[in-house]
């Protein structure tokens, strides 16, 4: 499959599996809550999906520290977007949460 077509199932499958997350633990409204997934997966699943293969050699290592660094840059931005703060705890646990089934969702299936 070419990159492009994989790109597009896996950005199709994470906002598939991260929005039910988002929706239930944040409460907010449903629009923008969608908007924000949206735009936030495509910039964060672009830039990991265009890293990860430079570090092919350090393939697992790179992919954990690749999740960790998306969980932590997508709390701040949900605090910002959602919370109206620099950082909050919530975020936090919602960002783990969302990414946490997609990354076990791609190891296990993908």
């Amino acid at each position: 499959m070419m990159f492009l077509q994989e790109f597009i199932i896996a950005y199709v499958l994470t906002n598939s599996l991260e929005f039910p997350i988002l929706h239930f633990l944040l409460r907010k409204d449903l629009q923008k809550e969608l908007f924000f997934l949206l735009l936030i997966n495509l910039f964060s699943l672009s830039l990991f999906w265009t890293a990860l293969p430079f570090f092919y050699s350090l393939y697992l290592i790179a992919w954990l520290v690749g999740e960790l660094a998306i969980v932590f840059i997508e709390a701040v931005l949900i605090s910002k977007f959602f919370y109206s703060s620099k950082f909050n705890s919530s975020a936090l646990k919602i960002s783990f949460a969302m990414n946490l089934v997609s990354a076990v969702f791609g190891l296990l299936f993908l």
